[in-house]
């Protein structure tokens, strides 16, 4: 095919993915599977940025309920209540604490030049961030 033109295995790579960012579709392998692993987001990671990973898992976090979340008591509106039931989803107040709400990741340079890359709001690494993202789901924070 010519310069600049696709081929039609990327179209059907795309096509059955249904991701048209050729960083997924490079990592098309480690995204198809529904259960994502802490070893292949290592790999991603590592690939991406040439740096050595740590990957902290379990960073939890506090998490704000809505006032359709929160646990409600029986009433006239609602006799059987909200989330009422001990054991299975009642909870106090406002804030929920969310054990498995972030991971953290941590990027050890192997070179000085890499440094640079890896800094707050460089472009590089906001595609790493981005792409991070989108393995673990947006549900999940990334420190």
């Amino acid at each position: 095919h010519s310069k600049g033109a696709r081929s039609p295995l990327i179209n059907s790579l795309e096509a059955v993915s249904g991701h048209s960012d050729h960083l997924i579709n490079h990592y098309a392998g480690l995204f198809a599977s529904r259960n994502r692993s802490k070893g292949a987001l290592k790999t991603i990671i590592e690939d991406l940025t040439g740096c050595d990973v740590r990957l902290h898992e379990l960073q939890g976090q506090w998490l704000r309920l809505s006032k359709e979340e929160q646990t409600r008591l029986g009433g006239k509106s609602t006799p059987e209540g909200q989330f009422a039931q001990v054991g299975r989803g009642a909870s106090i107040g406002a804030k929920a604490w969310n054990i498995n709400a972030a991971v953290m990741i941590e990027l050890i340079p192997t070179s000085t030049e890499r440094v640079s890359q890896l800094l707050p709001n460089n472009p590089y690494i906001n595609t790493v961030k981005s792409l991070v993202h989108e393995y673990v789901g947006k549900h999940k924070s990334i420190k």
